[in-house]
């Protein structure tokens, strides 16, 4: 057995019905891949023309990473249940891995104000959303509406990659997870571009007529 056990010992019984042996392992620590399966009756003498090439899939739901399978992203390794399971809402994994729901990553960590993802099973800080009359704005950029991972930053659960700010005057953000792109500008008022949270007021308020539907 490559990887990570020596030897595991399985169930085997002979199916008369079908002529041949049928066999139960569990693997420890959720292996995959290739492995070699010998029979033996009394622990010395193996049956058959085993050793045998036996190539081990993952379950569904699980993804085959170096010889183990794992949990891929926006998911978690229940241990109990033996299968991956969606993170929380609030939450989310950018990683296939084999730990358990601290591997979902609270958007609060990352995402100031933004407590909420829309589903479960979120995969990147972009799924952190704002409430309503907030709207999300990402740090160290100068557009605010380029989403970032936690790899631009680094892994420290404490950075923080965006913050959920006031509408700004003149403004309104009806909905739930707008970007400054979706910030609906009141007739009165203008800005340079899209992607710029600094509305201004119009000196004839008549030539500005707000956001277009």
């Amino acid at each position: 057995v490559p990887g990570y056990s020596s030897r595991t010992v399985c169930e085997a019984a002979f199916v008369t019905a079908l002529d041949l042996f049928e066999v139960a392992c569990a693997l420890p620590n959720y292996e995959a891949g290739a492995f070699e399966l010998a029979i033996s009756l009394d622990d010395t003498e193996t049956v058959g023309a085993s050793p045998l090439s036996v190539e081990i899939d993952c379950p569904d739901g699980f993804v085959k990473l170096d010889g183990l399978c794992q949990c891929g992203p926006g998911t978690f390794l229940d241990r109990g249940a033996a299968e991956c399971t969606a993170c929380p809402v609030g939450t989310f994994s950018e990683q296939t891995t084999m730990r358990d729901v601290v591997a979902c990553r609270k958007c609060t960590h990352y995402v100031e104000g933004a407590d909420i993802t829309a589903s479960p099973g979120a995969t990147s800080p972009e799924a952190c959303i704002c409430s309503k009359a907030y709207y999300l704005s990402w740090i160290g950029d100068d557009s605010k509406d380029v989403a970032r991972t936690t790899e631009d930053w680094g892994d420290d659960e404490l950075t923080l990659l965006a913050e959920c700010l006031e509408c700004p005057e003149g403004g309104t953000c009806p909905e739930f997870g707008l970007a400054v792109s979706g910030i609906e500008v009141n007739p009165g008022y203008w800005r340079t571009t899209n992607g710029s949270a600094n509305l201004l007021e119009c000196q004839v308020k008549e030539a500005c007529i707000g956001s277009l539907e």
